[in-house]
C-alpha cells in the first residue's frame, strides 16, 4: 500500500554575484541552505519561504534577503562594487616616488592583493574592511656613510561605498597619511605639512618672547 506524503509548497533558489571587478576567491550560498566556492549557487530546490542569500569575498560578506514562493524559480543577483584605491609613497614635500613596494591586501575572508609593484599603486577592492601591509627601502645615513633601510609598516582601513578610505586602526604609527581614496606613505617618517604647525607655534612663541624681553627693558629703563 502506498504511503501518500503531503505536499510541501517548494520551488527553486540560484543566487549569483554580479561585480564590475574580478573578486578572486568568493563564496556564494544560502544561509541554512549550502554555498559553493565561484560566484553562482544553485539552482537548488528549497521549501517555500523567506530565505538570505550572501556572498563572501575579500573584503567581507554581503547579504540580501528574498522570499521563495510555492512553484516559484527565483534568481537572486547580489551586487559587488569596485573602487580604486591609490597606494603612493612621497617624500619630505610630499613628491610622489617611484620606488618599489611589497604590498599585501588582506580583508576579513580572504587575500586581496599581494605583489611586488611600483608606486603608486592602483588596486580595485570591493567594499570591506582590510590590513594593508606595505614594505620598502629608504635611503638613511649613519656614521657619515649611506645605507638602505627596509621599511615595513601596516595599515588598517575600509573602503566606504563611495570609494573613500577610512582609517580603522588610529593606533598604528602615523606614518601616512589619508585623503580620498589615496593613502599617502611618509618615506621619510613625516612631512613638511605636518612640521608647519610646529614651525607657526615656535613663530609664535619667538614672538611672544621678544614682546616680553622688550616690555621688560623698557620697565627696567624707568
Amino acid at each position: 500500500r502506498l504511503e501518500r506524503r503531503p505536499y510541501l509548497p517548494n520551488g527553486t533558489a540560484v543566487v549569483r554575484v554580479a561585480s564590475d571587478i574580478k573578486l578572486g576567491n568568493v563564496k556564494t550560498g544560502i544561509i541554512g541552505v549550502g554555498e559553493v566556492g565561484g560566484p553562482v549557487y544553485g539552482p537548488f530546490k528549497v521549501l517555500a519561504g523567506r530565505y538570505v542569500g550572501y556572498v563572501a569575498h575579500c573584503g567581507g560578506v554581503k547579504s540580501l534577503a528574498f522570499e521563495v514562493g510555492d512553484g516559484e524559480a527565483k534568481e537572486v543577483v547580489i551586487e559587488v562594487r569596485g573602487h580604486h584605491v591609490r597606494i603612493v609613497v612621497v617624500d619630505f614635500f610630499r613628491r610622489p616616488l617611484d620606488g618599489h613596494l611589497y604590498v599585501g591586501i588582506y580583508g576579513s575572508v580572504a587575500t586581496c592583493f599581494r605583489d611586488i609593484a611600483k608606486s603608486p599603486l592602483d588596486v580595485v577592492l570591493p567594499e570591506g574592511e582590510y590590513k594593508a601591509g606595505v614594505s620598502f627601502f629608504r635611503d638613511v645615513e649613519r656614521g657619515g656613510y649611506r645605507t638602505e633601510e627596509y621599511i615595513s609598516t601596516w595599515y588598517s582601513f575600509r573602503v566606504e561605498p563611495g570609494g573613500r578610505i577610512a582609517l580603522r586602526d588610529m593606533s598604528l604609527d602615523r606614518l601616512f597619511a589619508v585623503e580620498g581614496n589615496t593613502l599617502y606613505i611618509y618615506r621619510d617618517g613625516v612631512t613638511y605639512l605636518e612640521l608647519l604647525p610646529a614651525a607657526a607655534l615656535l613663530g609664535v612663541f619667538y614672538a611672544l618672547d621678544k614682546l616680553s624681553s622688550a616690555a621688560s627693558r623698557r620697565l627696567g629703563g624707568r
